[in-house]
Parts: structure tokens; sequence; C-alpha cells
């Protein structure tokens, strides 16, 4: 896949998660009715090997912008979004997930 491939599939997501986020109607609530999304920072905690070399902590801030995630409670399970607009469903029906990681 190339770089114009990638541009045009991120512009894709991007767009989607903009829609997801916006009024929509809703036979329930009527028409005309503003529906949102509540989406929750999820907190990325980083462990570097010990023989890694230390970075800046301006750096490390960087790195975890980057890879910050938000969840979305939606039914059935979460929307999960990237920094960059990538999108996916994680299915869980009884919303169980705390939003940590399993070790």
């Amino acid at each position: 896949m190339n770089r114009a491939s990638f541009v045009a599939a991120g512009a894709l997501v991007g767009a989607a998660a903009a829609l997801l986020s916006t009024a929509l109607p809703s036979s329930a609530q009527g028409f005309g009715q503003k529906r949102e999304l509540k989406w929750e920072r999820l907190n990325v905690c980083l462990e570097f090997p010990p023989t890694m070399t230390p970075m800046a902590e301006s750096q490390r801030q960087e790195l975890l912008e980057r890879l910050a995630l938000h969840r979305a409670k939606v039914p059935n399970g979460w929307f999960v979004m990237t920094p960059r607009g990538g999108l996916t469903f994680y299915p869980d029906p009884s919303h169980s997930w705390d939003g940590n990681s399993l070790r």
C-alpha cells in the first residue's frame, strides 16, 4: 500500500469518527435531538527495558500523546479511537472492561 492509500484511508477513518461524534437522529429520542459520544482518555503506561537509553521528559510526553487512546461506551461494547483517527469496536456487552490492559 502506498502513501496516498494510507492518507486516503486515514481521511475516511477520520471522517467516520467525526460522523460518529455529531448529532444523529434516533427513533427512541425523536428526530432532531442530539446524541453524543462521551470519549474517555485511556492512560498509557510505558515500561522501558533497563538497557534502553533514558529519554528526555519532553520526548516521553510527546510519545505518550502519540500513543493516547480514547474510548466511548456504545451498545454492546466500546468504540476505541487512536490519536490519528483510527477507530475500532471492542465487543463487551456488560461493559466490564475497566480500561486497563491485562498483565
